[in-house]
C-alpha cells in the first residue's frame, strides 16, 4: 500500500506552525484486535505533561491529524493519532463501529498513563464521548461535534444519501465509498482540500462496508444527563456540512462539567489559523484544569 499519498500535499494548506518539520519525531505502531490491525502515529516528547489521543472522522486519517499533533507536541504533550479501521494504513476487510470502539479502548488501555484526554473530530466526537464512559482513566473529552445519529433530524443532516440503510442486512459487507454518503464539497472551506481528501483512498475517498455505516448510524450512547466526564465542545463557526443545532441539542443535556467555544472562521475540518489558535489555547486550558 502506498503510504499516505495526500499527506505531503495537505501540508501546503496548513498554517506554518501546524506543519510537520524535520524536528518532529513520529513513531509508528500497530494495535491488534482480532482481524483488525490499527496503525497508530505517536508523537512523544522525552518528558510529557499528559497524553492527547485524537480521532479523525470519515474524512481524514491519523497522519492528516498532524496539524493538531504538532503544536501540542511542541507544548510538551504526547499525542496519539490512530488510523481508524478502513482509513489510513490500518489493515481490515470487515469491521463494525463496535470494532472502532474496541480497538480504541485497547489503545487507551495500552497507553497506561494518567492525564489522558480524548479529542474527536466530526463523527468521531461521539466515539470520544463513548470512550470517556468506557475508560475510567480518561480525564476529559474534547469534540468538534456531538452528533447523535439515532436522532432522525441529525441523521438527515449528516448523510447525503443513507443508501446503506436500504439493504443493510442483504449487502452488509458490500463496500461503499464515503463520498456516496457525505457531501465531500463541505468537509473543508478550502475547495482544494476538499478535492484532495475526497480523492484520497485513505481519507474521504475510502471504502467502508454498509454494515459499518449501519452500526455507526445506530450507536448505544450513555444518556447525556448521566454523563460525568468533563467535556469541551470546540465548534467550528463556519461549518458548511453540519448544522450546529445538531450538536447543541445534545450538548445542552450533558450533566458533566461542560464548555462551549466557537472557533472563529473555522470550517468543518478546522485548519484556519484563527480558529486553530483558539482551539489550541482552549484545549491547553481545559487539560490544565482537569489533569491530576
Amino acid at each position: 500500500m502506498k503510504a499516505y499519498p495526500s499527506w505531503q500535499a495537505f501540508q501546503d494548506h496548513l498554517p506554518l506552525r501546524n506543519r510537520m518539520t524535520s524536528d518532529i519525531h513520529c513513531q509508528e505502531e500497530y494495535i491488534y484486535y482480532h482481524d483488525v490491525h490499527m496503525h497508530v502515529d505517536i508523537y512523544q516528547p522525552r518528558y510529557f505533561k499528559g497524553t492527547i489521543i485524537i480521532f479523525h472522522g470519515l474524512i481524514a486519517n491519523g497522519r492528516m491529524l498532524s496539524f493538531l499533533a504538532v503544536p501540542f507536541y511542541r507544548l510538551g504533550y504526547r499525542v496519539i493519532c490512530p488510523d481508524l479501521p478502513f482509513f489510513g494504513q490500518s489493515n481490515v476487510k470487515q469491521a463494525t463501529y463496535e470494532d472502532w470502539l474496541a480497538c480504541c479502548q485497547k489503545l487507551i488501555e495500552q497507553t497506561e498513563i494518567e492525564n489522558t484526554f480524548l479529542m474527536g473530530l466530526g463523527l468521531s466526537g461521539m466515539l470520544a464521548y463513548q470512550l470517556g464512559t468506557l475508560c475510567p482513566q480518561i480525564r476529559g473529552v474534547i469534540v468538534t461535534h456531538l452528533l447523535d445519529l439515532n436522532d432522525k433530524n441529525v441523521e438527515n443532516d449528516v448523510w447525503l444519501d443513507p443508501v446503506f440503510e436500504n439493504h443493510a442486512r442483504l449487502l452488509r459487507w458490500r463496500a461503499l465509498k464515503i463520498k456516496r454518503v457525505i457531501d465531500t464539497r463541505t468537509i473543508s472551506n478550502n475547495p482544494a482540500v476538499c478535492q484532495l481528501l475526497s480523492e484520497d483512498e485513505q481519507s474521504a475517498g475510502a471504502k467502508v462496508t454498509q454494515e459499518f455505516l449501519h452500526t455507526l448510524a445506530h450507536p448505544t450512547l450513555c444518556p447525556p444527563e448521566d454523563y460525568r466526564v468533563p467535556i469541551l465542545w470546540v465548534q467550528p463557526e463556519m461549518d458548511q456540512w453540519i448544522d450546529p443545532a445538531d450538536s447543541m441539542s445534545f450538548y445542552e443535556r450533558i450533566g458533566a462539567d461542560k464548555y462551549h467555544v466557537l472557533l472563529e472562521g473555522a470550517g468543518h475540518l478546522p485548519i484556519e489559523v484563527i480558529g486553530l489558535n483558539q482551539l489550541q489555547k482552549m484545549v491547553v486550558l481545559f487539560i490544565r484544569k482537569y489533569r491530576l
